[in-house]
């Protein structure tokens, strides 16, 4: 019986959903079904041949059932994560938003299922992650961890997925992080009548996953965030070897010529 759902939405992510199944596919310590849906428009896309090439690895950590969808047009990522709710199987009890451009931590899945299944939580999130430029190599550690608050929105997010059924039409393209969860604190408290329940997930492990930038639609916007933000925090010192596996640090690096190729071109298409 499947109890987890991973949704995956992803524009333009040809060169980089590779990054997000690697890490679904080093997952550890699960003992629960989970499924994996996955939604991308037709132009730039990972394309479904190459999704299903994960399957017998995903199969080995415990992924039953895989769908892919292809939208023939643009729709807003508030729209994509609605959708993957619909298409999201009943008996699941969890919704992980894995983002096309992030290397999960190796236990996320499990300490997700923890939080949301076993201690009947609505929302969690993590407040800290390192965040990778592929194109320049620079990485910083984003940390907004506060002691009496808990962020709307930050990393390594989840819900249940009755709470993505049931929102609302939009066509909100920014800040839908914040938009589910408090379209979601309305329902909890007009269907259920209680508060909305969230947690801060305050596992270490965030040290072995990693956010980038550079190699989709998504990210475009996180180098400036990174030089600028006050919430990225350049008193923990990290090195992207330290993070992840050999083999994914090599690819990522492996796709440095044609990020810098990509950011080329179209500053010169906006100047």
């Amino acid at each position: 019986m499947i109890e987890l759902t991973v949704a995956l939405p992803s524009y333009r992510g040809k060169y980089i959903m590779w990054l997000a199944l690697e890490s679904l596919c080093r997952q550890k310590q699960i003992d629960f079904e989970w499924e994996l849906v996955v939604i991308e428009e037709e132009f730039e896309c990972f394309s479904e041949q190459k999704l299903l090439k994960y399957s017998k690895r995903l199969k080995k950590v415990g992924c039953s059932k895989i769908s892919y969808t292809k939208l023939k047009e643009w729709i807003p990522l508030a729209q994509k994560w609605k959708l993957i709710g619909e298409k999201t199987s009943d008996t699941s009890r969890a919704f992980l938003l894995q983002a096309a451009d992030c290397y999960s931590q190796p236990y996320r899945l499990t300490e997700t299922f923890d939080i949301i299944i076993n201690q009947d939580y609505d929302w969690v999130v993590s407040s800290i992650g390192p965040f990778y430029d592929i194109p320049t190599g620079k990485l910083v550690v984003y940390d907004r961890r506060k002691k009496d608050r808990i962020a709307y929105t930050g990393l390594n997010m989840a819900i249940k997925p009755y709470f993505i059924k049931g929102l609302p039409e939009s066509e909100k393209r920014s800040g839908v992080d914040g938009f589910i969860v408090e379209n979601s604190m309305k329902f909890c408290k007009k269907i259920n009548n209680r508060e909305f329940k969230m947690k801060q997930n305050k596992s270490e492990n965030w040290r072995y996953g990693v956010d980038t930038n550079g190699l989709n639609n998504i990210s475009r916007s996180r180098l400036n965030l990174m030089r600028k933000h006050p919430t990225y925090n350049r008193d923990i010192k990290m090195n992207i070897n330290e993070i992840i596996p050999p083999d994914v640090v090599k690819k990522l690096k492996d796709c440095r010529q044609y990020c810098r190729r990509n950011f080329i071109s179209k500053r010169k298409k906006n100047k």
